[in-house]
């Protein structure tokens, strides 16, 4: 990268490395090949790779930000369906991704966990290769799904412990909030491919967006239109409630009291 800085302004390099294997090939032509490119070196680094470090590697690049071991372990083990996936490769259990998990780490291609409970993260060059990988396998369908179906049972719980105040509001954001990111990606997902699941799984990642207050008005209002008479009356019954506890900052507001009449009525 600091070849291209005498040709370009430091913002058209930051632009360029977004493409970073397209635009770092210039290696020293002398050096061996899996130094020519930064594609031929993640390569040489897939390479030393078996199987099933290879398709954890790949499914990893479906999270945003970070992740925990459960997280890993649900979204990259065969549970539930291959989709699109070639019916060949060998089923992978929650072990064989802790196994691939620590190789991982130790190859330099995720972080060491850091953090109670410990999270993981997909360096960003990592993360770019992983991306074309999980592509060219066609796994991108059935990996998603896993991930949806992760943290929509994660938020789900997520709103039951904030409903009950299991724990104190910082604990809670603390443990919940950190999946944010993961959360909306999920959301994006369900929108477009689950509204059953885009329902559900609001309540409780609103709640985690409290900080964040244009991406959980966006969470919202990019639901409203999915909220259909034929869903769960219990569903319904929960965005409803949710829903009203965001606009519950001012009790006087006539929609808290509008949605919160609707959830009391679906309940």
């Amino acid at each position: 990268a600091a070849a291209r800085a005498p040709a370009l302004s430091p913002a058209q390099l930051d632009d360029a490395l977004r493409e970073r294997f397209r635009v770092l090939t210039a290696g020293d032509p002398l050096a061996p090949p899996r130094q020519h490119s930064l594609r031929a070196a993640m390569q040489w680094t897939h390479g030393l790779l078996n199987p099933a470090e290879q398709a954890v590697f790949r499914r990893l690049a479906v999270f945003v930000g970070g992740f925990d071991l459960p997280a890993a372990q649900r979204v990259c083990s065969d549970e539930g369906t291959w989709g699109d996936a070639a019916p060949e490769l060998p089923a992978i259990d929650k072990w064989q991704v802790l196994d691939a998990l620590s190789v991982l780490v130790d190859r330099s291609l995720v972080t060491a966990p850091v953090g109670e409970p410990p999270r993981y993260r997909l360096l960003d060059t990592p993360l770019a290769f992983a991306r074309q990988l999980l592509e060219a396998a066609q796994e991108q369908a059935a990996t998603r799904l896993r991930h949806l179906a992760h943290f929509r049972a994660l938020y789900e719980a997520a709103y039951e412990d904030h409903l009950w105040r299991h724990q104190s509001a910082p604990q809670w954001l603390a443990q919940f909030g950190a999946d944010a990111d993961n959360g909306l990606a999920a959301l994006a997902h369900a929108i477009e491919h689950d509204v059953e699941s885009a329902i559900a799984l609001v309540p409780g990642l609103a709640q985690a967006l409290a900080r964040r207050h244009a991406e959980r008005f966006k969470a919202w209002h990019d639901t409203v239109p999915l909220l259909a008479p034929s869903l769960p009356p219990d569903m319904r019954a929960r965005w409803q409630l949710g829903f009203a506890q965001f606009w519950g900052i001012n009790r006087g507001d006539l929609r808290f009291r509008l949605h919160a009449q609707e959830a009391a009525a679906h309940f």
